[in-house]
């Protein structure tokens, strides 16, 4: 068949008026998702609501929420290599964990970047609590300051799912550990999720070549990695009359159900 067409192409293509202002044609991407990953993506339909939503999101304005399966050490392990986020009424009645570092891209040559890529990105551990002189900026020769969010929804039971069938992991297989997790952050750094939860939790996302160095050996079945962008808010962002107080929201893909037995209930009752 012909080759995949880029998406914006295929809107361009298929729908001329889509554009809300003069240009009917418009159509802005504000945010990107990796490649290999499905998920939300919004798209500006006038110059003025992408600048405003930009611009919102240097601010940290915008929340994305991303759905994960990962494969690696014991949940136990992940919690201890990240910091516990606790709520204002029981700090120590919480459920999400933190991992914040500096992400700056991977300058390795030789035979790491023949099989990374030369768009690979490295991560150092950084203070979760930084001091004045840091900010969530682009950073200096650190790299730039990113923190993530996670939370744990599901433990994937061996039991009617075929994760372990479709060799996402090396012999032996009980080893190894397959989780669930919602991720949220409010920047947008390439491969922050990917490379943050592999660098600093030891946890590689499901099918991911590129950063699976703890156990990933075979990507997912149609070549993509577990990593959805379940969900994009902009409800403290103000664009003209438009209505933005609920998220955009993409749902589970299909496949998750055929190799983790995973289904929109699991994620809608959480």
């Amino acid at each position: 068949g012909p080759p995949p067409m880029c998406f914006l192409s295929h809107l361009w293509g298929r729908a001329r008026r889509l554009g809300g202002g003069s240009e009917k044609n418009f159509l802005l991407p504000l945010h990107r998702i990796d490649q290999p990953c499905t998920g939300a993506v919004v798209l500006g339909k006038t110059s003025k609501a992408g600048s405003r939503v930009a611009k919102a999101w240097r601010d940290g304005l915008v929340t994305k929420e991303y759905l994960c399966v990962v494969i690696g050490p014991p949940l136990s392990t992940m919690r201890q290599a990240s910091t516990r986020v606790g709520n204002e009424k029981d700090p120590d009645d919480s459920d999400t964990y933190e991992l914040c570092g500096y992400l700056r891209k991977d300058e390795g040559g030789g035979r790491r970047r023949k099989i990374h890529g030369s768009r690979s990105v490295i991560v150092e551990r950084a203070d979760p609590k930084p001091s004045s002189t840091e900010n969530d900026g682009d950073g200096g020769r650190r790299g730039r300051l990113c923190r993530l969010t996670w939370r744990h929804v599901k433990t994937i039971d061996d039991d009617g799912t075929d994760w372990k069938r479709h060799a996402l992991v090396p012999s032996p297989p009980s080893r190894q550990h397959c989780h669930l997790i919602s991720v949220k952050t409010s920047t947008g750094a390439r491969h922050q999720v990917r490379a943050m939860l592999a660098f600093l939790a030891g946890a590689a996302v499901a099918g991911d070549l590129r950063y699976g160095k703890n156990g990933v050996m075979a990507a997912m079945p149609d070549a993509s990695v577990a990593l959805h962008a379940r969900s994009v808010d902009l409800s403290r962002v103000a664009v003209g009359t438009s209505d933005l107080s609920k998220p955009f929201v993409a749902p589970v893909p299909a496949l998750w159900r055929e190799v983790f037995g995973i289904v929109e209930a699991d994620v809608t009752s959480k």
